[in-house]
């Protein structure tokens, strides 16, 4: 008997390579393990330029027969051009417009932003500039489901046209929470018209896909939607072998800070504190890459330690990844309340992978927590105390040679790679396909 030929998943992704934020890495992460299970992926995307998250050159080899890119504008491309320095950067723009106490003529400006110019997100011109495109493609692929996944949310929306017109099973991913996003502090009237909008967007989807089962709680209860858990997770050939840590004790942290909610300011303190005490670690290095590391700064003359603290800026994946392997601490930030209990920090699957101990601040009982318990990779701490603590047994055990995770469990970490996660994808996504029959 011949082989059945595999089903065709029609992926609808703003976020794709060459983009290398965490959502372009996730889509392009199924796009390459489906094929060996079953699935045939078709990608519906966003060209590269000037005018969208990256202009970097369309990787080789691409075929074109499988991706289809459309024009696109994303308005925080356009706004800083406007504008200038005043709006640099969304996430650099909202940390700057969050510090201020008390009426912010800056914050006040970006809930103006939030409702108008940047609604649903940022990226809404993609509907008017890429639809027709994007229909005829789907219309020639014929599909067996659509997967589109967010953010940015308009994935979503150009995915409900294309099912509109298809009638075939949709499942739509959120990565992170749409209007339920507490993290984003929209003022309330912003959240109001995106809780209406993505519940009229979403009805036509078959099921939800979320990254953890709190998430997938509250997405079932705020749309009444079979919602399934796929994680984030870790190519273990995307590291290198045999590296040489860095030089100086080095705790390192890659992405963006939220000031108030997740920025470094307990890390900062702790060391202060160690250095008031005379019990400061020999050759300590905080180090923090990212797009929005002026706060960061602030933060570090405010507690004292500037000359401890390095904010080089970006760096390519490949670089950032190498580096998480030579740090000898990696750090995670995340709320220090009950909101995150349900947030995996996209980070935290590379640290993972890199293989280096790990220190989270912030949410006890969470899935982080849980993820860092079952692993063996690291700890989740709350107090100031604690982070103290931390900090001098990981010098400990680098000065003596120690065991850096004695409690390490491979199986356990292996659980989070990307191809046993789209394992779990691909299988739902085929009970979605055979139950419409």
């Amino acid at each position: 008997m011949a082989p059945m030929p595999p089903k065709k998943v029609l992926i609808v992704s703003y976020l794709y390579p060459p983009m290398t934020a965490m959502g372009a890495v996730r889509a392009a992460s199924f796009a390459r393990h489906l094929p060996k299970l079953g699935w045939q992926p078709y990608v519906i995307t966003v060209k590269p330029g000037s005018w969208v998250l990256s202009d970097a050159p369309i990787p080789e080899g691409e075929p074109p027969e499988s991706v289809c890119r459309t024009a696109c504008v994303d308005v925080n491309k356009v706004v800083p051009r406007l504008f200038g320095g005043l709006f640099r950067a969304g996430g650099v723009t909202r940390s700057r417009s969050r510090r201020k106490n008390g009426f912010s003529l800056l914050a006040f400006g970006m809930s103006i932003y939030d409702s108008l110019l940047a609604f649903p997100d940022s990226t809404w011109p993609w509907y008017f500039l890429g639809r027709r495109q994007a229909l005829a493609f789907a219309a020639r692929v014929k599909p067996d489901l659509i997967l589109s996944t967010s953010y940015p949310f308009m994935s979503h929306v150009m995915a409900a046209e294309i099912q509109k017109a298809l009638g075939v099973p949709w499942v739509a991913e959120l990565r992170d929470l749409w209007s339920g996003n507490t993290q984003v502090q929209y003022s309330p009237f912003a959240r109001w018209e995106r809780e209406k909008f993505e519940a009229r967007v979403l009805r036509r989807a078959s099921a939800l896909c979320t990254a953890s089962e709190p998430f997938a709680e509250e997405l079932r209860r705020t749309l009444g939607k079979d919602v399934f858990v796929v994680m984030n997770g870790f190519e273990p050939e995307d590291y290198k072998k045999d590296v040489q840590p860095l030089k100086d004790f080095t705790v390192l942290f890659t992405g963006m800070t939220y000031p108030g909610k997740l920025d470094p300011d307990l890390l900062f303190r702790a060391v202060r504190s160690l250095k008031d005490e005379g019990r400061l670690i020999p050759g300590l290095r905080l180090a923090f890459y990212g797009p929005n590391h002026d706060v960061t700064k602030d933060l570090a003359r405010e507690a004292g330690i500037e000359e401890l603290v390095d904010c080089p800026g970006m760096v390519p994946a490949a670089q950032a990844l190498e580096l998480q392997q030579r740090a000898h601490l990696l750090l995670v930030l995340d709320w220090n309340d009950a909101v995150s209990k349900g947030v995996f920090p996209g980070k935290l699957f590379e640290y993972l992978g890199a293989g280096r101990p790990i220190l989270a601040i912030g949410q006890k009982e969470g899935v982080m927590d849980q993820a860092l318990r079952k692993t063996g990779m690291g700890a989740v701490v709350s107090e100031l105390g604690e982070v103290k603590e931390a900090l001098l047994k990981a010098f400990a055990a680098h000065q003596t040679g120690a065991p850096l995770m004695p409690e390490r469990r491979p199986d356990e970490v292996a659980r989070f790679t990307r191809e046993r996660q789209a394992k779990v994808l691909a299988e739902k996504l085929s009970s979605l396909v055979e139950a419409k029959g």
